[in-house]
């Protein structure tokens, strides 16, 4: 498997996890009454959503950087990419479930409150993710 498609295949496999995992929290703390099934199919797509976000934004950063460089992925591209996942999970969301304000609002609140409260998070574990690629993938041992 090349390097390419090793550092994609596990930014794919973190944002799968992250966005089931911020989903259902949403279920779980938002006391929501839809049914668990209903909730599960719609996590689950966006979940690939995500997860293919994921896969296509670090697969072109790595082919794109030349691993001979310093970094390829590392801590800012990291976390940048998967505030991307966070940005692009919202507006399928936003786009497929609006609300009584209108598509054009609600695209703007869930992405508002996307950034507010999974942003960090999501930066956080794309950052841990840049330095795992870099760690495992690369040999690159600095921040």
């Amino acid at each position: 498997m090349s390097t390419t498609a090793r550092a994609a295949s596990e930014a794919a496999a973190w944002a799968f996890v992250g966005v089931l995992l911020a989903i259902g929290s949403f279920f779980f703390f938002g006391r929501l009454s839809v049914p668990i099934g209903c909730f599960a199919v719609i996590a689950a797509a966006l979940a690939i959503v995500g997860s293919v976000t994921g896969c296509g934004a670090v697969a072109a950063l790595v082919r794109l950087r030349v691993p001979g460089r310093r970094l390829v992925l590392g801590v800012r591209r990291g976390a940048a990419v998967a505030v991307l996942v966070a940005v692009v999970v919202a507006s399928v969301s936003a786009t497929f479930t609006f609300g009584p304000l209108g598509s054009l609002d609600s695209l703007f609140a869930q992405l508002g409150y996307t950034v507010l409260f999974a942003g960090g998070p999501f930066a956080v574990l794309g950052a841990v993710l840049g330095c795992w690629v870099e760690r495992q993938l690369f040999g690159f041992y600095g921040a």
